[in-house]
């Protein structure tokens, strides 16, 4: 199995740059025509799942790990995400009986470690003079760490809330019960894998929904059965958490008076974030709170989400749910339930390094992509790159191949198919809907006239838009390909010569007509002929002799031995050492 939380299958990828493209911290790389993720860089938004074509982009699976958790001897708890309402299409009553049933001890709300950060962020706010960012998000604590280190120490101090909830529950239930988290979220899985001590494994709601349907669980049973509730306690506040300004809307109607010196702004999705990052905002604004969430409108909408299900209705369930809840004091639920800390240091991955280039390093890589001048860096990004000089700091870091530079390529095949119809020895000839030339070789320069004259580029430009009439009468047959969309031969004969002309249409849409030209009355060109025909015709009754040779016999053996002789008649020495 494979350990990276996201990876890509590589015999489904369709080398198409679009995960490229669309990563916001350009943490996947090419490598021998294929995404391969950089786990270091990779901050698990899931962006690249979910823009993904075909499917090649993954993330681990890890429901072996869930069932044999419940198939051990430990008491195993459920800490549910709050987006759940949004996703799972059953009663609260019917979530808990059927996670009985597949052996959970017990399920809990992630929502009330929510609730613990609430309280505690609200405290450490009436102490602060700085800018501060929530750690409800770990792809947003990962970007800061791993991207905007110099930010680091804005972060609070306090866990996150799946992870406070996971120390709520070992302080309740004791250090030797197993947590299993379920939400919309890839990068809990970086929680878990960086948190071991708090939380066993973390899954999708998908994840969880594949373990019911293979545990051919009883939902109707479920349905009816005593209802258990929540443990330890059902939520209040922190059931709005996975709605974009949920955390900010909880702390503020917590006794605002206390934190009235403090201003609240919420944001959500990776591009506005990264660009208020970027800018000079926090620096001279203290008492800011600033909740950030990784995916646009919230939870709700996170990185482990595949539904059709649309924004707007889910967010109308988790506030429908929050409403209908009973509310209880927070000085109940804090003196209960609360651990004695939910604060931390957040340490668990290194800022992203990125080596700093010369201008004559990154020339050779232009140099290769045939980039000389001003004009040629048109920053396009198909590459999946926004500029040429970060497309090329991507190559020098292994990261990147130049074949993704799709200018180049283009440029490369032009220069090639360029080099082929200058060599090719028969005429070629592009025409379009008014008889006119838009394109044509040498060699259709050269047959066209009985002149000995010096062909060049610069000849080749007078011809186009010339009509082809003036070189071929040939405008009646093209009107007749345009119409039939049917290729088409003639023989043409002009100035004692005959022309074998192959006519037709460039594709079914096309206004186009290609021709292909020879002049059948040239020596060498009558030779081919004849050799070609007379391999036919063996070829021709060799088959013939397979079918009916016992009355063919001898005759088809000297009618081959006959036929050869021709082919020798015409061919020079030098074909013949060929």
């Amino acid at each position: 199995m494979n350990e990276n939380i996201i990876y890509t299958n590589e015999n489904d990828c369709q080398d198409c740059y679009k995960c490229v493209r669309n990563c916001p911290v350009n943490a996947i790389s090419m490598i021998d025509n294929h995404a391969s993720i950089d786990d270091e860089r990779c901050i698990y938004c899931g962006g690249c799942i979910k823009i993904c074509p075909v499917g090649a982009q993954k993330y681990r699976n890890d429901e072996t790990k869930v069932k044999e958790l419940l198939n051990s001897d430990k008491k195993v708890f459920l800490s549910i995400a709050p987006s759940f309402v949004g996703e799972m299409n059953i009663s609260v009553k019917t979530l808990i009986n059927t996670m009985k049933q597949l052996g959970f001890e017990g399920v809990s709300e992630t929502a009330l470690g929510a609730q613990l950060v609430t309280h505690e962020q609200r405290n450490l706010l009436n102490e602060s003079d700085k800018t501060v960012f929530s750690t409800a998000c770990p792809t947003f604590v990962q970007l800061i760490m791993k991207y905007y280190s110099e930010l680091k120490d804005n972060l609070s101090t306090l866990l996150s809330p799946l992870l406070s909830h996971c120390t709520m529950l070992r302080n309740l239930y004791g250090n030797n019960i197993a947590i299993v988290f379920a939400g919309p979220c890839l990068a809990k899985k970086f929680e878990s894998d960086s948190h071991q001590e708090l939380l066993d494994v973390a899954i999708t709601f998908d994840e969880l929904k594949n373990i019911i349907q293979t545990a051919n669980i009883d939902i109707e049973k479920a349905e009816t059965e005593q209802n258990e509730g929540f443990m330890p306690i059902h939520s209040n506040g922190g059931a709005i958490y996975p709605l974009d300004g949920g955390m900010v809307e909880t702390i503020k109607r917590l006794t605002p008076q206390s934190v009235t010196d403090t201003s609240f702004f919420n944001f959500s999705g990776l591009e506005e974030t990264k660009k208020l990052l970027k800018s000079e905002d926090f620096k001279n604004n203290p008492n800011l709170f600033c909740e950030f969430l990784a995916c646009d409108g919230g939870c709700i909408n996170g990185s482990g989400v595949y539904d059709n299900h649309p924004i707007i209705t889910k967010k109308n369930k988790v506030a429908t749910y929050y409403k209908s809840l009973p509310a209880y004091s927070e000085e109940h639920f804090i003196d209960k339930y609360a651990p004695s800390s939910i604060e931390t240091n957040y340490d668990m991955c290194k800022p992203v390094i990125t080596k700093e280039y010369t201008l004559k390093e990154k020339e050779t890589i232009w140099l290769k992509l045939g980039k000389y001048t001003k004009e040629d860096f048109i920053d396009c990004g198909a590459c999946g790159y926004n500029t040429c000089e970060n497309f090329a700091i991507a190559c020098l870091e292994k990261r990147a191949e130049l074949e993704m530079c799709a200018v180049s390529m283009r440029k490369k095949a032009q220069e090639k198919t360029t080099a082929l119809m200058k060599a090719i020895p028969v005429g070629l000839c592009v025409v379009n809907e008014s008889f006119n030339i838009t394109e044509c070789n040498y060699k259709f320069i050269e047959l066209s006239t009985d002149v000995d004259i010096n062909i060049t580029d610069a000849v080749l430009e007078q011809v186009i838009n010339v009509e082809i009439d003036r070189f071929f009468k040939l405008s009646k047959h093209i009107k007749s390909v345009l119409n039939s969309k049917e290729r088409t031969s003639i023989l043409l004969n002009k100035d004692k010569r005959t022309f074998n002309i192959i006519l037709f249409p460039l594709g079914n849409n096309t206004t186009l007509t290609g021709l292909i030209i020879q002049d059948i009355t040239e020596p060498s060109m009558k030779r081919d002929i004849v050799i070609r025909n007379a391999e036919d015709v063996i070829r021709d009754n060799l088959h013939t002799v397979q079918k009916v040779a016992f009355l063919l016999g001898e005759t088809a053996a000297k009618t081959e031995i006959t036929l050869n002789d021709i082919i020798s008649a015409y061919k020079t020495s030098e074909d013949t050492h060929e």
